[in-house]
């Protein structure tokens, strides 16, 4: 899955589509992969940003307030769909999707 070129809205489209059984049953979880931000987040660095937590439906993005006028990007694993928006719209590339176990 390319998340730098958009979302994934779990719709099975791309399931229907597939003449290979390469897809679960779409009751089950389609992937087990959660947001990871990395060290080249602009808010890490100083620089407002919070475009991440703005496209995040599933609100799993959130900023802690940090000394200084920084806020550190935390993702909650249990609110993560896993969707790839946050890369999508990440100005700098600072987030990918990581499988979890």
């Amino acid at each position: 899955m390319d998340f730098s070129r958009g979302a994934c809205d779990f719709c099975g489209a791309c399931a229907e589509a597939c003449p290979e059984s390469l897809f679960a049953v779409r009751e089950s979880t389609p992937w087990n992969i959660k947001a990871r931000v990395n060290a080249d987040c602009l808010s890490i660095a100083g620089v407002t940003c919070r475009v991440c937590a703005e496209w995040c439906d599933a609100r799993a993005v959130r900023f802690r307030l940090e000394v200084g006028g920084r806020a550190r990007p935390e993702i909650n694993d249990g609110a993560c769909t896993g969707c790839g928006e946050c890369v999508a719209v990440c100005p700098v590339k600072a987030i990918t999707m990581e499988e979890c176990e």
